[in-house]
């Protein structure tokens, strides 16, 4: 009875040690399971990791190529300007070899005349735009200031009141403008001082709203303008 007790109770022993140890076992695969997670979610982590600094750096890429987009726009739109200022400034030139050009075409005598009054006027009448340039491009101030007095005998009006907006001003308020300095500059208006000096004053009453009146960008009385180029065009 005694040795079969002791029998069982080794058994038992045997059977608690083997449960053990395997509980043992399936820890540590366990743990090694675990471990091996871990350093998956690792390299998952560092690739992500390395992903979101390849991403950052396409991030500043990208803006800094927006950043140079923009400074391509804006050299774009200053290249514009200065092509549309440039063809203004060549326009006169032009017109006097296209003047030259007609004169050979098949015109009447009266059509000639009016082209060499057209042509004589491009080359040494009024030129507003180009003036302006040429003054405040003038390398000495005492050259300057007196291009300035020039200005406004040939035009009527001082350029300091002008100068910030005669690039872009209407087409009519420039053609008065330089229609009020071929009246000061050309001998044919010289022989002829009455009607000379009525364009003169019709030049100024139809500049004077545009001179003074900043908020105007469109010289609007289009009836007076007409007249002014009908007086003008009389003689």
């Amino acid at each position: 009875m005694n040795n079969t007790t002791r029998v069982v109770g080794n058994n038992m022993g045997h059977d608690l040690l083997a449960r053990l140890t395997r509980l043992e076992q399936r820890d540590e695969d366990t743990q090694r399971h675990f471990a091996r997670q871990d350093a998956t979610i690792a390299r998952q982590d560092a690739t992500i990791a390395g992903q979101d600094a390849t991403i950052a750096r396409q991030d500043a890429t990208i803006a800094g190529l927006d950043t140079t987009i923009a400074g391509h726009g804006t050299t774009i739109a200053r290249l514009n300007v200065d092509i549309e200022e440039l063809q203004v400034r060549v326009f006169p030139l032009r017109s006097i070899r296209a003047t030259i050009l007609d004169m050979h075409a098949n015109y009447t005598a009266l059509d000639e005349r009016s082209l060499l009054v057209e042509r004589n006027e491009s080359a040494h009448g009024g030129n507003i735009i180009e003036d302006s340039i040429l003054i405040r491009a003038s390398t000495t101030e005492e050259r300057e200031s007196a291009w300035r007095k020039s200005f406004q005998r040939i035009y009527g009006f001082h350029l300091s009141a002008i100068e910030s907006r005669i690039q872009n001003a209407p087409s009519s308020v420039i053609k008065a403008f330089n229609m009020h300095a071929n009246c000061v500059l050309m001998d044919r208006w010289q022989l002829n001082s009455e009607l000379r000096q009525t364009v003169l004053d019709k030049c100024k009453i139809f500049l004077r709203v545009w001179v003074f009146d900043s908020s105007l960008s469109v010289h609007q009385d289009v009836i007076q303008f007409e007249e002014l180029c009908a007086t003008y065009s009389s003689l």
